[in-house]
């Protein structure tokens, strides 16, 4: 009888242990399902962001009669336009959700981004580091 629980118990210690690491691993992949989600967000805003910007300054170099440059910053923005579409898309957000989000940085960052050249080269310097 000895030998069975001490045989049990090396058995419910094995269990236990490997029901720790699991919940361990699991925790450990939440979080970084955790962190990948908040970093897909983070670059969502940021594309639509960019997406903002650059059509603003494609407008600019339109009206300037630029259309190599219109051109650049079109293709740009498009770049950015189809980044933030993917990620929105991968952050389970609706088509209608997206339209929303574009929407609403361009009601807020328009102005800005208009009427400060030092803000405009702030999220055009944003946009070069990421690629954008």
């Amino acid at each position: 009888m000895r030998t069975t629980t001490r045989k049990s118990l090396r058995c419910l210690a094995a269990a236990l242990t490997a029901c720790t690491c699991l919940g361990a691993a699991t925790a450990l992949a939440d979080s970084t399902d955790d962190a990948v989600r908040k970093a897909n967000g983070i670059a969502y805003r940021s594309a639509i962001k960019c997406f903002v910007a650059e059509g603003s300054i494609a407008g600019r170099k339109k009206d300037a009669g630029d259309t190599a440059q219109q051109a650049k910053y079109e293709a740009m923005a498009r770049q950015s336009f189809d980044i933030a579409k993917a990620l929105g898309g991968k952050l389970g957000y609706s088509g209608n959700r997206i339209s929303q989000d574009f929407g609403l940085t361009q009601t807020e960052e328009l102005p800005q981004l208009v009427g400060d050249s030092a803000h405009l080269n702030r999220v055009m310097s944003m946009c070069a580091a990421l690629g954008l």
